[in-house]
């Protein structure tokens, strides 16, 4: 008797708690990094204000001699950035800064923070650019705190193009200890910040998915998800796995979710878009590598089908003849032959005379005329005489005439004479 994985999940959660790790990326580029720097720097903590709640007013007094020493440092550097004509990109001394600022605990920088937004003395854009780079350090120790001071202060804060961008990296934060909580915080806040909440749906899921697939995918199931907004869940999930031994945790969690959820339609065609991105990483660690862990994996024929189309269709790797050949010899006859058409595709846009060698010297059989189809294609609109030649070599029949049709449908839309003379030489109907 099967289990509903949000049940099995909630249980794990009860029972073990939940720790979570995740390398945060920024969501969106920020402007040109010296300007940044020279408006950050010009950052300066106000002497108090009347806003303050009293927890605050009990830590200003309070602040020990190396956070009075840091906030008059900061001071001081941000009169010395704003009046420079020149930035010297040597002068580290606002990041070293910032890094003390790391250093101090939550409750202390959210004073620093709240100083900043109050201060009347600043434009409303500057307090709201100026709280935005300190936002992200109060997020990786108090998220929560960090989004109460981003709503609190929303009406300054919105000042900021980035302004945005604060919710998805104080959620995925919040998610490394308890993604539950933030996936109700989005709940809650969805139609106040509807950018943001899709940012932040693909941060958390990613984040659970490099702590526990199975978890990320109970997430899905719980937020009820329509197809579109499901395929970027399951691709955040399937390509966090990164190692071999990721890709077996994930794989089993995503077969165990399929199965669960085969009668929605949404899920399944969710799942038919995203199962082939196992391959994402494959490439790099090589082709070795990458065929023992698809052949220890026990792919079904459709999902092997699914790994090598995707793997096909953008190679970049060092190895491509290795996989023409290998992906000819796994699949029925013919069955495999858009694969290696693919592939062969981007090896020779990549090497047009690797490519052409490979084929010179491949042994006659069905992975080959697939190769000389896909091969002819890519080079026919820069030497057409050659992939004539090159489908000559195929015995007649429909694959060589399918590739014909294929040349003269893509035929230069300014040439119609020689599309026409093409078609009548070829007796394409």
């Amino acid at each position: 008797m099967k289990f509903p994985i949000t049940i099995t999940i909630i249980i794990l959660a009860v029972a073990g708690g939940l720790s979570w790790q995740v390398e945060m990326r920024l969501i969106a580029a920020r402007a040109d990094e010296n300007i940044l720097i020279l408006e950050a720097s010009r950052l300066g903590v106000s002497g108090g204000n009347d806003d303050l709640t009293r927890s605050e007013k009990r830590v200003r007094p309070n602040l020990d001699t190396e956070a009075k020493e840091l906030a008059a440092e900061y001071d001081r550097e941000a009169k010395k950035w704003e009046s420079a004509t020149i930035i010297d990109d040597a002068d580290d001394s606002y990041f070293k800064i910032h890094q003390r600022l790391e250093g101090i605990d939550s409750l202390r920088l959210k004073v620093f923070i709240t100083d900043i937004l109050t201060d009347k003395s600043l434009l409303e854009i500057m307090r709201a650019e100026r709280a935005l780079k300190l936002l992200p350090i109060l997020a990786k120790k108090d998220p929560e705190t960090a989004l109460a001071l981003f709503r609190e202060f929303y009406t300054t804060i919105k000042f900021s193009p980035g302004a945005g961008n604060i919710i998805p990296e104080c959620l995925g934060a919040w998610a490394k200890n308890d993604p539950f909580a933030a996936v109700k915080w989005i709940e809650e806040n969805a139609l106040e910040y509807p950018t943001a909440m899709e940012q932040s749906q693909d941060i958390i899921f990613r984040s659970a998915a490099e702590k526990d697939p199975m978890i990320a995918f109970s997430l899905i199931e719980h937020l009820q998800l329509n197809s579109e907004k499901a395929y970027s869940a399951m691709l955040m999930v399937v390509t966090a796995a990164k190692t071999h031994e990721d890709r077996d945790i994930t794989l089993a969690a995503f077969r165990e979710f399929r199965d669960a959820n085969e009668d929605n339609k949404e899920i399944a065609q969710a799942v038919d878009q995203t199962f082939g991105y196992f391959s994402w990483s494959l490439a790099e660690v090589g082709f070795d590598a990458a065929t023992k862990w698809i052949d220890g994996a026990k792919l079904s024929p459709w999902e092997l089908d699914r790994v090598c189309a995707r793997l096909s269709l953008n190679y970049d790797g060092d190895e491509p003849a290795q996989w023409i050949e290998w992906m000819g010899a796994r699949f029925p006859l013919a069955q495999g032959d858009s694969h290696v058409m693919d592939m062969f595709r981007c090896w020779t846009h990549q090497d047009y005379e690797a490519a052409g060698n490979w084929l010179a010297s491949a042994p006659e059989n069905p992975t080959k005329k697939a190769a000389i189809r896909s091969y002819a294609q890519a080079i026919f609109p820069h030497d057409p005489a050659a992939a004539v030649q090159w489908l000559m070599t195929l015995p007649p029949g429909r694959d060589r005439d399918e590739t014909f049709k294929t040349i003269h449908m893509n035929w230069p839309k300014d040439d119609p004479a020689g599309k026409e003379a093409f078609k009548q030489q070829h007796g394409i109907k």
